[in-house]
């Protein structure tokens, strides 16, 4: 009977071997998706892997971080990191507008597409975006890539976001690291900003078939060893400042 048993037992482990085997490139692939990697604090949403911000909504249930307005709207209240290697999708499928309060911001170490989503400064008092002065100082929402590593903004509204701040201009690729391989394009809409677009030290930087008006400082503004980048059929009007300076 021992005998018999250990055959059994010895079986049941190859067989398991093997399985592990098969199964462990399938499950390492797949694992990302389902593992817990939205973390979030009073001041905080972090994300740590590849995800939507559909996913993000999932895990952050405290309204008082991130507010569900109803018709694909949500309100931003805190700031959202994404870590080095890790990369959000933000996209008309899961949010239409997104709506960030006061000066938090996206700020971005990794990767990031915007795809179709409109992104904004709020003020829940008046129910608008942030205006912003001639000189930049009201502190409102921004969008910072922080040394990010690709990404896409496509078919987006890029709107009323940055002041005379550095890292918090607008769309800003500046801070640790050097930004690079991003692509905007799709008839991306940038207006209303501090600036437009600023970057420092980037490069593999392509803005191509997008529009940006109506910003207040310099509109696209790649400054401080940027390198390999091409703007093109971009409608670049009604600025208060430079429209395109390099």
């Amino acid at each position: 009977n021992l005998t018999h048993f250990s055959r059994k037992g010895i079986l049941l482990v190859a067989i398991l071997v093997s399985a592990s085997l098969l199964l462990g490139p399938l499950i390492s692939t797949i694992e990302p998706a389902n593992a817990d990697c939205v973390t979030s604090t009073s001041t905080l949403i972090r994300v740590t892997c590849n995800t939507t911000f559909g996913h993000v909504t999932s895990h952050v249930k405290n309204s008082a971080l991130l507010k569900n307005l109803g018709k694909g709207q949500w309100l931003l209240n805190v700031i959202l990191q994404v870590d080095n290697g890790a990369k959000l999708t933000i996209a008309s499928s899961d949010v239409s507008w997104l709506k960030i309060s006061k000066a938090n911001g996206i700020v971005v170490y990794g990767k990031i597409d915007i795809l179709g989503s409109k992104i904004t400064s709020w003020d829940t008092s008046k129910s608008a975006p942030i205006q912003q002065t001639s000189s930049g100082s009201t502190p409102r929402a921004y969008i910072n890539l922080r040394g990010s590593e690709g990404g896409k903004i496509s078919g987006a509204e890029i709107a009323y976001l940055g002041y005379s701040s550095n890292g918090k201009r607008g769309l800003d690729l500046y801070g640790s690291g050097s930004s690079h391989d991003l692509t905007i394009t799709g008839n991306s809409k940038f207006h209303d900003n501090w600036r437009g677009f600023y970057s420092s030290n980037a490069y593999n930087i392509v803005i191509e078939n997008s529009e940006f008006y109506n910003n207040i400082d310099y509109t696209i503004d790649p400054w401080g060893g940027t390198h390999h980048m091409r703007v093109s059929n971009v409608h670049v009007h009604h600025n208060d400042g430079i429209g395109i300076i390099c």
